[in-house]
């Protein structure tokens, strides 16, 4: 209407007019920018558009801001209604003034507009809802008075359901997209956004909703920039209703803000909260997408929500009146009115337009807590795009362009030099670098070599490493379907994945890969296996909508039925696109020896520079030569890093990941050898690792009898047999119950194509199960299907939760044979079945669910005729329970894990009654432990009582590495199994991530550190065992090596003090350390493990390489080698014999000697046999032999600068080989009883031990 009441008046009270003023502030506008100005003249109220809050990007035409002073006007006459005055109103917008849009006189008695006073209390309470809703339904009396409301003012409001509405979605989508990726848009949002509250405008933090990946009715995002914003989800579920008017002119514009704004306060007055949608109204050609009259070619139930609804700043009265100064608050406001509150809602509101009109926007959303398909900004771009067409051609390459191609993303190259300068950041590198530097400044040729060599040797390896971890992220193309059927231009065609963009639309069927993430449009029988993403081993049920069911995700499979669904999300934004981003979250990616030898490589740097530095300051007070000092300090430098200490730890690591492989472990980062050995946590998944990975039927259930399935996977081998074990006769109901199975399926079972392999599966794995339990019955499941052929069906659907096939007889008639949730099928009343057989048979079906089983009720009947209703009357035949059965070796392996000290753990996604089952029966937790699941997490699980937890359900994959982060800040070493795409950041997180080698995807295989070949939990047992073997070969390099190093040092500081001014030469130090640290010391590292290496309690992660009493041993023997080489020294200088060459000669021989006694110990506790040690025998034989023959051979003299010695001095420093050895044994054997072996127990409880 253009004009309300009289034209004449007197001039209202000041406070009046404060209070009308005040309700109509409260109008919605776009960005909260309240672009209207009031100015009182007199008994006049005139209502202006203040340019200055115009949004010439978002709002070029001012037609948003006509619509938000359109709402302020009609609170104006809500207020002044409730106030017991008529407001007169024209409408006045005209090209000569286009600021002055209405004028509002108040008279008396209110006459048309009496019915509005109901809707003040509205106003106040009215909130734009950014939030989700809660599944109720809308009343069909409500919609009906709020399509009234819109006509009271001029307008029409329609409610879109089917195509309509999810068209209505799609515009609003390309709406958002495009205002999220326009520069300018983008800064006008910001100018608006995230403002102080006390400005009294824009749109705060906590009022814009909560930032999400996608969704699938996008709420307006007014702040894509913004930080510190809620994390829940936004609405989802398609529900539109369009407000229109019959024109398009200014005038119109202003009804359509009043009649938006009257629908807004009646649904809030209703108890719904209410969203309107403005931006598709910002491009021509998406207003033109809406012009068409809703068409009723479907009907959608409108669901509600429930939402706290944030406070909006507002200016005072007077900020938009110049000519009147504001005025104290309102007392018109009603007491007690929350500045948030919880409401209901309807579906979006939104326009469409009459023909030659333009939609106006307003209203109302709703949507599940399911977040569905993801993705960001390909998420939106789904506009435009008819499911029955698809995109165009050319629409399709620009977005191609816009968007890349659908492929996960890779990390970034990193150069060469890059990495190899990463590597010589280590500190023991460093150090070997310094000492390089020196030699080749002395000129010290052979030296430099030396070193040289140790460095690119271990940089290699490093680099290698490097290279091998980032193909992590490759592998996740291996997932990707190759090529996909859409439809373009109203015809399918194939394309290659890559190019699928967002708006494409999709045909899949069983077997296909899902290429990118989507929302299902059509569906039959359609079932997708998306354990790869979720733990989930069962299939999950997809239908046509908006929930979860209709979610499709990149890289899951289908495996029955057909479908259709349009991508919303591609690449990097989907969910496998999600999962690749996590994988190249940056982290430690060194293991606890590298930390450790870090640690190590420090304080030998240190120790280094100090000593070098006494050593050449002790010289020069003596009078030697600067540059013979300078040798001498540098070949002390190198005589204290074990310079051999990287290769030694690498040949280490290699060889145990040698035994690692001949034992079915295969080793893809090195390092990860020596980390098995410290785990303290084994976090392990479900499906493929406890359980065998495929259903099997385990029991059979008739109401005369049960009888139990033997056999694993889907091989026909193994029998039926009764509850005393034995094996059991087939009877006439059993044999019924196993043929309904049978035809009721649509699976088929392949044999194996070469002898010897797994029979697998084609279809749904469930499916698949009843036909091996029916063969192990001794029927064949192809003659039954032939005998009788399949002439009707009703799929499996999720929401029926049942399937039913038809089958002709050979007598005439017809079979119905139907199978499907117990509940469902028990509770069907035309179910021929006794009240007390259906009560047993409903008790059996919830004590198996509880018990982790899949359970299906099989039920059949004869009809006359194939037109007969086939689910009616059908007769009850069984049960039929399925589970994911635990591998055998599952009990043993985690009874060996708890006894070497290591605590499993169960992370899975599966439902919590199922991850109990299995946790029990492989005894990785005890009856009445506690199950955690991921909503447990996401609501905050103390540190504390996360150590007591032992099965984790429910989780997804960011609640693995939350789990997983969690517990390595608590000091823990985790190790992680998984082989599924959902377990990759999870395994490249953990600190050891071991994937399975038959079951694994691709992607687990690459981001995982170990890859078991056989499946089997067992060989972790066995690698960990390798990895503490691994360990203590360091350990043992780390006495000798360093031993050794601090007797040259002590005996180059105390020789001065002793008599002799310089015991060794520069070369001479560097010939003990390449004798001693190089084959003995590369022997050590191949030692076999001690015997109780697997009943000792993990070592503790902060524990340093040097810790339980290394360093003492350390500098107990140093000390003795040195004191005893200095004696032979002091000796020799007495008696007039060359005292360097002896001091020369027994400190090569006490080192070799040490060597020799740290053979590995035998079960008796005493040392192995050195026939048990043929490499350690063979190294330190020849190292002895190169040390004595470095005094006799004259180019070996001249090297080193030795004299030969008589064969009687000679004999006189063999027994410092020996004394090095009974050293060495009495350290060890006074270190082993100093330590204490803490066991574990098996019958320890698992959450208690």
């Amino acid at each position: 209407m253009s004009e309300t009441g009289n034209a004449g008046g007197h001039e209202p009270p000041a406070d009046l007019v404060v209070d009308l003023l005040r309700a109509a502030a409260r109008a919605p506008s776009l960005m909260n920018t309240q672009p209207w100005r009031f100015v009182v003249r007199g008994d006049r109220i005139e209502l202006r558009a203040d340019a200055g809050r115009a949004l010439p990007v978002a709002d070029p035409t001012g037609r948003e801001l006509t619509l938000s002073c359109g709402a302020a006007l009609l609170n104006l006459r809500v207020a002044a209604a409730r106030a017991g005055r008529a407001c007169a109103v024209r409408l006045l917008p005209h090209p000569a003034e286009p600021d002055l849009l209405a004028v509002a006189r108040l008279t008396g008695v209110p006459g048309r507009d009496g019915d509005l006073a109901e809707l003040y209390e509205a106003i106040w309470l009215r909130r734009t809802n950014r939030y989700p809703f809660r599944d109720d339904p809308v009343p069909g009396p409500v919609r009906d008075e709020l399509r009234a409301a819109a006509a009271a003012e001029g307008a029409q409001l329609d409610w879109l359901t089917g195509y309509d509405a999810w068209n209505a979605v799609r515009v609003a989508r390309e709406a958002e997209l495009d205002a999220e990726y326009d520069p300018a848009r983008r800064a006008e949002l910001d100018r608006w956004t995230g403002v102080n509250p006390a400005r009294g405008e824009g749109i705060p933090a906590e009022a814009v909703g909560p930032r999400v990946d996608g969704r699938a009715v996008p709420l307006r995002d007014f702040a894509p920039d913004l930080v510190d914003r809620p994390a829940a989800q936004f609405e989802h579920v398609i529900q539109l209703a369009l407000l229109s008017t019959e024109e398009d002119s200014r005038a119109d514009w202003l009804r359509a803000g009043q009649a938006m704004e009257r629908v807004l306060l009646t649904a809030t007055a209703r108890g719904l909260a209410a969203s309107f949608l403005s931006h598709p109204l910002e491009r021509a050609d998406l207003r033109s997408a809406l012009r068409d009259p809703p068409a009723a070619r479907s009907t959608r139930r409108c669901c509600c929500g429930s939402a706290t609804q944030p406070w909006r700043p507002r200016r005072p009265p007077g900020a938009g009146s110049p000519e009147r100064a504001s005025r104290p608050p309102a007392r018109g406001m009603p007491p007690g009115v929350p500045e948030g509150r919880t409401a209901l809602s309807s579906g979006a509101f939104g326009p469409t337009g009459r023909p030659d009109s333009d939609p106006i926007f307003g209203g109302m959303t709703v949507s599940p807590a399911h977040p569905g398909p993801v993705g960001g900004p390909a998420s939106g771009d789904v506009a435009l795009a008819d499911p029955r067409r698809g995109l165009d051609p050319v629409e399709a390459r620009r977005r191609l362009e816009r968007y890349g191609r659908n492929e996960p993303p890779r990390p970034p190259r990193r150069p060469w030099w890059h990495r190899v300068l990463t590597q010589l950041r280590d500190p023991l590198i460093l150090v070997l670098l310094g000492a390089i530097t020196l030699t080749t400044l002395t000129r010290d040729v052979q030296d430099t070599i030396v070193i040289l060599a140790v460095i690119v040797l271990n940089t290699t390896v490093g680099v290698v490493q490097e290279i091998r971890a980032d193909r992590a992220l490759a592998a996740l193309s291996e997932l990707t379907a190759p090529t996909a059927r859409v439809v373009r231009g109203g015809a399918q065609q194939q394309v290659p994945a890559a190019q699928i963009v967002p708006g494409d639309v999709v045909v899949v069927e069983a077997g296909d890969i899902v290429p990118a993430d989507g929302w299902l449009v059509e569906g039959a029988a359609l079932q997708v296996d998306e354990s790869a993403l979720t733990g989930e081993s069962v299939p999950v049920d997809k239908t046509a909508g908006t929930g979860p069911a209709a979610a499709m995700s990149a890289g899951t499979t289908v495996t029955r039925g057909r479908g259709v669904f349009v991508v919303t999300a591609t690449g990097p934004d989907s969910a496998l696109g999600r999962i690749a981003a996590a994988l190249a979250q940056p982290g430690d990616p060194r293991t606890p020896l590298q930390r450790r030898l870090a640690g190590l490589g420090r304080v030998l740097a240190g120790t280094a520079f100090v000593l070098c530095a006494v050593v050449f300051s002790l010289g020069l007070l003596q009078g030697e030569p600067v540059v013979r000092m300078l040798v001498t300090a540098t070949s002390l430098a190198v005589a204290a890093v074990p310079e051999s200490l990287p290769a030694v730890a690498t040949l280490a690591l290699a060889l145990g990941a040698r035994r690692m492989a001949a034992r079915n472990a295969i080793v893809r980062r090195l390092p990860a050898v020596e980390t098995l050995g410290s785990v303290t946590v084994l976090a392990t998944d479900k499906t493929g690792t406890l359980t065998e990975g495929r259903m099997v039927a385990e029991l059979v259930w008739t109401p005369q009898e049960s009888l139990t399935a033997s056999g694993t996977g889907y091989e026909p081998a193994g029998e039926l047999r009764d509850a005393r074990g034995d094996r059991a006769e087939i009877s006439p109901a059993m044999a019924e119950l196993l043929r309904a199975a049978v035809l009721c399926n649509d699976a088929h079972l392949q044999a194996p194509a070469e002898p010897g392999g797994a029979w697998s599966a084609l279809g749904d794995p469930t499916e698949a199960a009843l036909l091996a339990l029916a063969a192990k019955a001794g029927l064949d499941p192809e003659r039954v299907r032939a005998g009788y052929p399949r002439v009707g069906e009703i799929p499996f659907d999720g929401q029926r939760r049942r399937m039913t096939t038809v089958h002709a007889l050979p007598d005439g008639g017809f079979l119905a044979c139907g199978k499907g949730a117990p509940d469902v099928i028990l509770r069907d009343p035309t179910l021929v079945c006794p009240d007390e057989v259906r009560t047993r048979a409903l008790d059996m079906a919830e004590e198996l669910a509880a018990g982790g089983h899949r359970v299906l009720a099989v039920a059949a009947a004869r009809h006359p005729h194939p037109g007969h209703d086939a689910e009616q009357g059908l007769r009850f035949l069984g049960l039929v329970a399925l589970v994911d059965p635990p591998r055998p070796a599952a009990l043993p392996a985690i009874g060996s894990l708890r006894d070497a000290g290591i605590t499993p753990i169960l992370i899975t996604g599966d439902h919590p009654a199922t991850a109990r089952a299995i946790a029990e029966r492989v005894g990785l937790a005890a009856p009445g432990d506690p199950v955690v699941t991921g909503a447990e997490l996401a609501a905050g699980l103390p540190d504390g009582r996360l150590d007591q937890v032992r099965v984790f359900a429910r989780t997804s994959p960011e609640q693995k590495l939350q789990i997983i982060d969690r517990l390595r800040a608590r000091g823990h070493v985790v190790a992680m199994t998984g082989d599924g795409v959902n377990d990759g950041p999870a395994l490249r997180r953990a600190d050891i991530g071991v994937a399975m080698g038959h079951r694994g995807t691709e992607v687990a295989k690459q981001a995982a550190d170990l890859i078991l070949v056989d499946d089997d939990l067992g060989t972790v047992t066995a690698a960990v065992e390798e990895g503490r073997r691994v360990y203590a070969n360091i350990r043992r390099f780390l006495r000798f090596g360093l031993s050794g190093g601090l007797a040259e040092i002590l005996v180059m500081l105390a020789g001065p003090f002793a008599g002799l001014a310089i015991p060794l030469l520069p070369a001479q130090i560097l010939w003990i350390n390449l004798l001693t640290h190089g084959l003995p010391g590369v022997a050590l590292g191949a030692e076999p493990a001690e015997p109780d290496v697997m009943r000792r309690a993990p070592r503790s992660p902060t524990e340093g390489v040097l810790g339980a009493g290394l360093w003492q041993q350390v500098v107990r023997l140093g000390i003795l080698i040195a004191a005893i080489s200095l004696g032979y020294g002091v000796w020799a200088q007495l008696t007039g014999r060359p005292a360097r060459t002896v001091v020369f000669l027994s400190l090569g021989l006490l080192q070799l000697g040490v060597a020799l006694g740290l053979r590995t110990r035998a079960a008796s506790g005493r040392p192995r046999s050195a026939l048990e040690s043929p490499f350690l025998l063979v190294a330190a034989s020849a190292a002895i032999a190169l040390q004595v023959a470095a005094v006799y051979l004259p180019p070996l003299q001249d090297l080193l600068g030795t004299q030969p010695l008589s064969l009687a001095d000679l004999a006189r420093t063999v027994p410092a080989t020996l004394a090095g050895y009974v050293a060495i044994r009495w350290e060890l054997r006074r270190a082993r009883a100093r330590r204490r072996v803490d066991r574990h127990p098996a019958e320890v409880p698992p959450s208690r031990a």
